[in-house]
């Protein structure tokens, strides 16, 4: 379970955060509506461990991984799919060490990894889910 306890966050001396408390039990998804300024970003800092709180606790689960999609798309020749698909650290070394012509046997594992996370999938679910942010998945 992600758990906020009162958070208090100052950012360049102005207060951004002021006592937020709140919990998302494993499994279930939030999101995070208000206006300019109202602190998302810096929620979000927080909860992924970029910056410290002033005060407050933030808790994740052991072994709990955070991404997040930036604001503004990254600039190069990638689109956002393979951006995306590139945050995927484990699958884009898997592919990686696939291509690159592993002996048999560690071929074998490396395949056998790529099906347990279902990696031939990826490029799908992640075409839905920019698809239906609004992104041009392409």
């Amino acid at each position: 379970m992600l758990q906020v306890r009162d958070v208090h966050c100052r950012i360049d001396g102005k207060a951004v955060l002021e006592g937020a408390t709140f919990a998302v039990a494993e499994g279930h998804r939030a999101a995070l509506v208000g206006r300019n300024g109202a602190g998302k970003s810096t929620l979000l800092r927080l909860i992924s461990g970029e910056i410290e709180c002033d005060s407050g606790t933030v808790e994740l689960p052991r072994g709990a991984r955070v991404s997040h999609v930036a604001q503004t798309a990254p600039s190069g020749a990638a689109s956002v799919r393979e951006f995306v698909l590139a945050a995927d650290r484990e699958r884009a070394r898997l592919l990686a060490e696939a291509a690159d012509g592993a002996d048999g046997a560690r071929l074998a594992e490396v395949h056998a990894r790529l099906d347990e996370i279902a990696a031939h999938a990826a490029p799908a679910r992640a075409a839905a889910i920019l698809g239906g942010l609004g992104f041009d998945p392409r």
